[in-house]
């Protein structure tokens, strides 16, 4: 579509005369609140027992061997959780997010997965003459360079690339949402996330993407205020050439590893979700099928500890 008609199908955006987009008429948008809170009441149907607000502090079996002590069953998988708690599993899924990389060396596996703390903001109209919500304002991926220098920069990772910006129209939280992909600080940690450690580098990250946003919207926006009404942080965590990272532990195919989503795996929420329970139901590495040996763990072949228990 050329600036005439995006002028006129979708008149929040303003394309210059050498600009064109590609429109896709059966994109749409994800209700993350609504679609998690879908989940759990699925859950709850199935009468699954629930222990939250406790961290996991490790997993035991034959094969995987926490730190934090041995399992004398030998036949199940233990997981021990911080409030005391300890789960028999016959198979275990570990999706922890960023808390993935901490928890690594405790089940004998080293991943190449970085951490990102990410900034969105969210920017209101200045006026209703032109409606920005998800019934009129599709979502978009503006594939102009933000030019903020990151620390991976100039590495083999593809987080060091300029992946430019992605926004939402206004969905479930006041705003239109834009964010610069993949320009937030890097940790190996949550706990020590760059806001909490680095709060001065932190700060000035965000200042320096604010600015990069104002100037997307200045350009393509002509309707958006240019401050925005409120920020959030995310954690994004992810693999060295950003394709997902799901198979079988090398050493027990009882515990399935589902991690390195770079900033976008929850779109796959549906698809990813009945790929791992295959995998932990099954027990066989995503390796063994050409369609699934993208995501698997021997692409890290130099990276996980060949020998089968933590020491």
């Amino acid at each position: 579509l050329g600036p005439d008609q995006i002028q006129k199908s979708f008149p929040q955006f303003s394309l210059r005369s050498d600009e064109v987009a590609i429109y896709q008429e059966d994109a749409s948008a994800v209700r993350a609140t609504a679609s998690i809170g879908a989940v759990w009441r699925e859950i709850r149907k199935l009468a699954a027992s629930q222990n939250s607000n406790s961290q996991v502090q490790c997993i035991t079996g034959d094969a995987i061997q926490s730190i934090e002590g041995i399992c004398e069953d030998l036949q199940s998988l233990i997981v021990q959780l911080q409030s005391g708690v300890r789960v028999r599993c016959g198979a275990v899924v570990l999706a922890m997010g960023a808390y993935t990389m901490p928890f690594l060396p405790k089940i004998g596996l080293d991943i190449p997965l970085i951490g990102t703390e990410e900034f969105c903001a969210y920017f209101q109209p200045k006026n209703s003459s032109v409606d920005h919500s998800i019934e009129s304002m599709p979502v978009f991926i503006p594939h102009f360079e933000h030019n903020i220098e990151v620390e991976l920069a100039g590495s083999s990772h593809f987080s060091g690339l300029d992946w430019g910006f992605y926004g939402l129209p206004q969905v479930e939280i006041g705003g239109v949402k834009i964010a610069a992909h993949h320009t937030g600080l890097t940790f190996s940690d949550p706990e020590l996330r760059p806001s909490v450690a680095k709060p001065r580098e932190t700060a000035k990250r965000k200042e320096e993407i604010l600015a990069s946003l104002r100037h997307l919207i200045s350009h393509l926006f002509p309707h958006l205020d240019t401050k925005p009404t409120h920020a959030l942080h995310c954690l994004y965590t992810s693999s060295i050439d950003h394709n997902f990272i799901i198979d079988v532990h090398p050493n027990d195919s009882r515990l399935t590893i589902a991690t390195g989503f770079s900033g976008h795996g929850f779109k796959f929420g549906p698809a990813l979700g009945d790929l791992v329970a295959s995998v932990a139901l099954e027990g066989k590495s995503t390796a063994d099928k050409a369609s699934t040996s993208l995501f698997s763990l021997a692409r890290f072949q130099n990276n996980t500890v060949a020998g089968g228990k933590s020491t």
